[in-house]
């Protein structure tokens, strides 16, 4: 099983990747109508032989981040690939001077607080992070907020 996971491999997105993004996250009822080609960059991809494995999006501000837009396509589930989307995200985060990490989820609450994250009251989010479009208008009010605390970079 664990080569399995092994076969995906894991890359910043590109605007050619956008299509199967953009698929994979309405597939997965997730918003896109903040997001499109020319925010491509602020993606995470895992890819294999079929394409677009899963996808992970960050908004970053000040020094928190919004984690979002988390899919992984259906035929793939259960091969880790959306925990390794999200410590790679965290990781490549924290790396870039990012403390603390945030996600609005309706439907993934057990696998956020898997990965560490706490659930959060909406205000007490950074207002950074309550400003973004995600946060703000496209997740809806009864959307879980769970936070977690990233390690300082070195």
């Amino acid at each position: 099983m664990f080569e399995a996971r092994a076969t995906e491999a894991l890359a910043v997105a590109t605007a050619a990747d956008w299509p199967e993004i953009a698929a994979l996250l309405a597939e997965n009822r997730l918003p896109v109508a903040d997001v499109d080609a020319s925010r491509a960059g602020e993606f995470l991809v895992a890819r294999d032989a079929r394409g677009v494995a899963g996808c992970i999006g960050a908004e970053r501000r000040g020094d928190c981040v919004l984690l979002r837009s988390l899919a992984v396509r259906e035929d793939v589930r259960g091969r880790g690939i959306g925990k390794r989307l999200t410590a790679e995200m965290e990781s490549r985060c924290q790396a870039a001077g990012a403390t603390a990490a945030y996600i609005l989820t309706e439907t993934a609450v057990k696998f956020a607080e898997r990965q560490g994250y706490g659930v959060v009251e909406r205000l007490a989010v950074p207002a950074e992070i309550r400003s973004t479009k995600q946060f703000s208008g496209l997740c809806p009010c009864c959307a879980i907020c769970l936070g977690k605390r990233l390690l300082n970079a070195v």
